[in-house]
């Protein structure tokens, strides 16, 4: 009796559980008010805004990553030497990813941070206009890749807060299809200026500045009452 009474129970503790995840499936398969259609995040003014922002970015981000140890060689500094530069953005970068992470979750306004690190990682990167000390370069390249890194991990981060949490996986998705061109388009065109100038002072400027281009659309977002709504959030 105490078995018939033992599998009684757990055929309904199988009831339950089925029923409970029959009702998981059925909520998550129902769509949130707030989640949008796709073609409302693509024609979304907030999304626009930022995607015009990060393509600009995109151009002008992985040149110096690419660049930096021919820009070297070609000021006289050995190749052996000069290849340290590319781990010190690397390593940099990754500082930056994991710090600004962290500093994300604290009570600091994230759109300030994310727009703050964009501009002055292209401020040194207009800077770094005749380089030539190997020491300045190292400390210059590992700051950009700090500051990089900050806009690499608070990308996303910022989607959330502009578009809610729900809108992340496809807004992310599309963004990440814009910035894969500007990266495809970034790298030959620094090449062709450096080809037309025999100099890489004036391509690792246009990086500088299309990372600076990039922070200045953002605050075009302060036309909209929601984005200014949003920025006031930005630390919850």
């Amino acid at each position: 009796p105490l078995g018939l009474l033992y599998r009684s129970l757990n055929q309904i503790e199988d009831s339950c559980v089925k029923k409970d995840t029959k009702k998981e499936i059925k909520d998550e398969d129902t769509p949130s008010d707030d989640k949008l259609s796709i073609w409302k995040i693509l024609l979304h003014p907030l999304f626009i805004l930022f995607t015009i922002s990060d393509f600009t970015t995109g151009i002008g981000f992985n040149a110096p990553y690419l660049y930096a140890k021919d820009r070297a060689v070609n000021a006289g500094i050995s190749s052996a030497r000069a290849s340290y530069l590319i781990s010190s953005i690397g390593l940099g970068n990754s500082i930056g990813r994991v710090v600004s992470g962290y500093v994300a979750t604290k009570k600091v306004n994230r759109f300030y941070f994310y727009n703050w690190s964009l501009l002055l990682s292209g401020l040194l990167l207009v800077s770094s206009w005749g380089a030539a000390n190997y020491y300045w370069m190292i400390t210059n390249y590992s700051l950009v890749g700090l500051l990089t890194g900050t806009y690499v991990t608070l990308t996303p981060v910022m989607l959330s807060d502009l578009l809610g949490s729900e809108n992340v996986n496809r807004s992310f998705g599309f963004l990440c299809i814009f910035q894969g061109i500007a990266v495809f388009i970034g790298p030959p065109v620094v090449g062709y200026i450096y080809d037309l100038t025999q100099s890489f002072n004036l391509a690792f400027s246009f990086c500088g500045l299309c990372m600076i281009l990039s922070a200045l659309v953002m605050n075009l977002g302060y036309i909209s009452r929601e984005f200014r709504r949003k920025v006031k959030t930005f630390h919850e």
